[in-house]
């Protein structure tokens, strides 16, 4: 690998008290708190955080505070922020963030042009349901929207599209301000995604140097140039396994145990119970079931987990957690 790709997270601060992160320099814009207080008081930031330290670990973060505890800020907060951006030493500036707000945009669009051409890469997330968001919208940043890969690794990607790229949606475990976990998904997981992506490229191929190299390489790499607004709603249907079908593998002993914990867990009724081999379990689980549902599981078979990046695809149906509970149990025998 080589050299360390340092990354700025413009959001709402971080974990301080997560030793996996680390933290070069931290600045608050926010409108609370001290300049040197970055700590998370909405977590957003921190789970942008773990997903870049996922897919670019030991990740070098300049954390640059400006949203608040209701993850709100504004535009000028945002253009200060940027223009603060400029004497920093990284080349990737993380926005999981978006804005409406078109008064700003002429000042915003020519801090984000000084960004790009002091050699800075920008990626934006494109707001979650619109087609038009700033700074996603900006030539010189990189927007992001998502759909639903089978392979959370692919996306599209097309320059001269208005928002260049196409990452997965599909929602994973990261962790909380409080020392669990919860699921994270939409265009800020996305956004996430993709500049520890970005880091990882940066890191591999030092040649690339400007926004027309990385466009280059993105497109040489993405899975799909070329696409249009149906594909993108297409995409974001979900596609899950039900039932049985498909799935030949499921030991039924370990696919009992499981609808048993996720009746006890969730005092589900007798007569309800066989909804849950033909129904997803999105029908019965809310937010903050996932992390407690797997505590479960993962106490009564022993199993070890990780659950950095514990992708929503593993709780889609009764069988789905039996195959993942599978895998771990013969992880623990080999």
């Amino acid at each position: 690998m080589g050299q360390k790709q340092r990354i700025v997270i413009v959001d709402s601060g971080i974990d301080m008290e997560n030793a996996d992160f680390n933290i070069r320099s931290g600045i608050n814009f926010s409108s609370r708190g001290g300049l040197n207080d970055i700590q998370d008081s909405s977590g957003h930031g921190t789970y942008c955080a773990a997903i870049i330290n996922n897919v670019y670990p030991g990740a070098e973060l300049d954390i640059v505070k400006i949203l608040d505890h209701n993850a709100e800020t504004s535009s000028s907060r945002l253009i200060e922020a940027l223009e603060y951006i400029c004497d920093l030493d990284a080349r990737i500036v993380n926005l999981s963030l978006a804005t409406m707000n078109s008064m700003y945009a002429e000042p915003l669009t020519a801090i984000c042009n000084k960004l790009s051409h002091e050699g800075k890469f920008i990626v934006s997330s494109l707001a979650n349901g619109h087609s038009y968001s700033m700074p996603a919208a900006i030539p010189s940043v990189i927007g992001v929207e998502s759909i639903r890969f089978n392979d959370a690794n692919s996306f599209w990607y097309n320059r001269h599209e208005r928002i260049q790229c196409v990452a997965d949606i599909t929602p994973v475990m990261v962790p909380t301000l409080k020392g669990s976990f919860r699921m994270f998904g939409g265009n800020s997981k996305a956004t996430a995604y993709f500049s520890g992506y970005i880091a990882n490229l940066l890191s591999r191929e030092q040649d690339i140097r400007s926004f027309n190299q990385l466009n280059t390489a993105l497109e040489a790499k993405a899975c799909l140039n070329h696409w249009n607004a149906e594909d993108i709603e297409n995409g974001k249907r979900p596609d899950f396994k039900l039932d049985k079908q498909g799935i030949v593998t499921t030991n039924e002993e370990v696919h009992q145990q499981i609808i048993h914990i996720i009746r006890q867990t969730f005092s589900i009724l007798d007569h309800q119970t066989d909804k849950l081999t033909h129904q997803t379990l999105f029908e019965w689980l809310k937010q903050d079931d996932y992390y407690p549902l797997m505590e479960e599981i993962k106490r009564h078979f022993s199993i070890t987990v990780n659950y950095n990046l514990l992708s929503l695809n593993v709780f889609q149906s009764s069988m789905s957690l039996s195959e993942f509970v599978e895998s771990r149990l013969e992880a623990n025998e080999s």
